[in-house]
């Protein structure tokens, strides 16, 4: 929820090969990924993104003041202003209830019921005329034959990167802003956080961990 560059990376890495597992193509596993992590991210209370955008609000009601305008019922508060659009953000709203709806009625509708009915029927995770580029990439991350496979050899990987991209999001969204001379405010920090690095400083210490 904290950065949707994060969720997108992590979530479709880490559940690739669970869906996998049970014949979920890969069609459905890039709509699930791409519809629970931009449209969380964008109405979390906290996240990257939200600080950025709470920065791009607070910057017109500046100017609005600035230009002598009469704020009648609308905050100065920034974040507050954020928190008052929540309901107004339908793509988000609708496209996290119509996971709900698939996964209570486990209906697919066009392309996708195609799609799924391929990888179900026939076992191809992928259109026969589909460009997959990381087959050597997703060889490579497959255990070595005989290791004993351990649900934490999974868990604990996932579980510190996460935390260390929250924590390097965190520390470098710190940095920025005191230098910028902003408020150490939530809004702030995350707002100004180097997503870029925090995923390659947590997926690199991940790696040597792991």
């Amino acid at each position: 929820f904290f950065d949707d560059y994060a969720n997108t990376l992590i979530l479709g890495n880490t559940m690739r090969f669970v869906s996998d597992a049970l014949w979920v193509s890969r069609e459905k596993l890039a709509f699930l990924v791409d519809a629970t992590t931009a449209p969380v991210a964008s109405i979390a209370p906290i996240s990257s993104w939200i600080g950025f955008e709470v920065g791009l609000i607070q910057e017109q009601i500046d100017l609005l003041i600035a230009s002598g305008e009469d704020l009648v019922g609308v905050s100065e508060n920034a974040y507050l202003v954020f928190l008052e659009t929540i309901p107004s953000r339908f793509y988000p709203i609708i496209m996290l209830f119509f996971q709900f709806f698939m996964i209570v009625a486990r209906r697919e509708f066009g392309s996708m019921l195609v799609a799924e009915r391929r990888a179900l029927d026939e076992h191809k995770l992928v259109r026969d005329d589909a460009k997959v580029l990381d087959d050597d990439a997703q060889s490579s991350m497959m255990p070595r034959e005989g290791t004993p496979l351990k649900w934490w050899n999974g868990v604990i990987p996932i579980v510190i990167v996460i935390f260390l991209v929250l924590l390097a999001i965190l520390l470098t969204g710190r940095t920025t802003a005191e230098e910028l001379g902003l408020p150490l405010t939530a809004e702030n920090i995350f707002g100004n956080g180097d997503s870029y690095a925090s995923l390659m400083y947590g997926g690199v210490t991940t790696t040597l961990i792991a």
